[in-house]
């Protein structure tokens, strides 16, 4: 019977809050703050008693992220999980103390600091619009392109994105928001302006190309562009000047007819007179001339192909362009990647240069001491916990000269 009577004193104890037998603790620091990226065993905080009590966490973190370790009338209050600002911003604990037949209930909020620990992420990786310009040009200071570009991060301290050109702008600026405006104007030259933009949220970057290009005037249309702010081809007439019109990565691509050759079939042939009549179609994309992931080879006429590339290549065999790949150090330990794991075809292309990090996945940075590259072997190795996307350049290896 005693023992049913004092089970029910400790639980109306406990539900009052109250001091008995001059049982008291206090908490150290107030407020109690923590970052997001406090590893384990840090103390964000110490609960200290008047008697060597034991103390314990009595509700307020069911996924047992904290912990109480006691030392004497000090107990201190553990980080025993991982944080994350995005999902949790703050934890009520409920503490409880107890000391023979005292007992002793707190309560203390702990707040998770926000972390810049996301990198900002845009929804193409290539952003391709092309702009057409018949007898009006565009006029400057036109939006012709929004980057939608995000961070998940929560803060605004952290989530706020800037926009830069690298190199140079080629006619064009940036305004706060990602929009993409001409700051000349466009005329249809047949010109394709390639831009590198740079997202940063202060820590972390991702690079995004951007082409832009300027159709030449058919003569037929008054329409200004043919883009739409999104990037996306809304009108496709005329475009191809007589040829075919294939829709292709937001855009078109074309199908010159013989006596008609270039982006948008507005250059002549030489020597071919206009009335020619199309030849027969041949085969000739049986021996896979097109490079690339994702490219599509269409048989034309005669024995011509033409080849549809995958965004970042280019070129009349897809065979210039950029490669892009995700390389990650793994509890710090060092980690090759091959370049050629899931693009083979660039055995035959020469690179440009080493590759360049476009986006940071880790918290640690990816400088020069933390990853490197071996032209020779195609290799990419990262280390001390170094994550994050690559990008090389490529072009295809010019053929070697058949001795005389």
């Amino acid at each position: 019977m005693s023992s049913f009577v004092y089970f029910i004193a400790v639980i109306l104890l406990a539900a009052d809050s109250t001091l008995v037998d001059g049982l008291s603790c206090t908490f150290y620091p107030i407020p109690m703050e923590v970052p997001e990226d406090a590893l384990a065993l840090d103390i964000p905080g110490e609960i200290t008693c008047t008697e060597y009590a034991n103390v314990a966490i009595v509700s307020g973190d069911p996924k047992n992220v904290f912990n109480i370790q006691t030392n004497g009338v000090s107990s201190d209050i553990v980080l025993d999980g991982t944080l994350d600002y995005e999902k949790q911003q703050m934890y009520q604990l409920f503490i409880g103390a107890t000391f023979i037949k005292a007992v002793w209930n707190g309560e203390v909020n702990i707040t998770v600091l926000d972390v810049n620990d996301n990198p900002p992420v845009c929804e193409k990786q290539i952003y391709e619009i092309n702009i057409t310009s018949d007898f009006t040009p565009v006029p400057v200071g036109t939006s012709i392109l929004n980057l939608t570009c995000s961070d998940k991060d929560l803060s605004n301290e952290n989530s706020g994105l800037t926009y830069t050109i690298i190199g140079d702008p080629r006619g064009f600026n940036l305004d706060n928001d990602g929009k993409v405006i001409n700051i000349k104007e466009l005329k249809g030259t047949g010109d394709q302006y390639k831009l590198t933009v740079r997202v940063s949220d202060g820590t972390f970057e991702t690079n995004v190309t951007v082409l832009i290009n300027e159709g030449r005037s058919s003569g037929n249309s008054t329409d200004s562009s043919n883009g739409d702010s999104s990037g996306n081809s809304t009108d496709s007439s005329n475009e191809c000047n007589g040829g075919i019109v294939v829709p292709w990565n937001d855009g078109v691509q074309c199908l010159c007819p013989p006596h008609k050759q270039g982006r948008n079939c507005t250059d002549d042939v030489p020597d071919v007179v206009s009335d020619c009549e199309w030849p027969s179609n041949d085969d000739a994309c049986s021996t896979d001339p097109c490079y690339g992931k994702g490219s599509v080879c269409i048989n034309t006429f005669g024995e011509n192909y033409k080849c549809l590339c995958p965004p970042g290549m280019e070129g009349d065999q897809c065979d210039t362009g950029s490669h892009c790949f995700s390389c990650s150090s793994v509890r710090w330990r060092n980690v090759t990647c091959s370049v050629f794991d899931d693009a083979a075809f660039l055995r035959e292309m020469n690179f440009s240069g080493p590759p360049i990090v476009t986006t940071q996945m880790s918290r640690t940075k990816c400088r020069n001491d933390k990853w490197g590259f071996d032209a020779g072997t195609g290799d990419i190795w990262v280390a001390k916990g170094c994550r994050a996307k690559f990008c090389i350049e490529f072009e295809k290896s010019a053929p070697t000269p058949t001795p005389p």
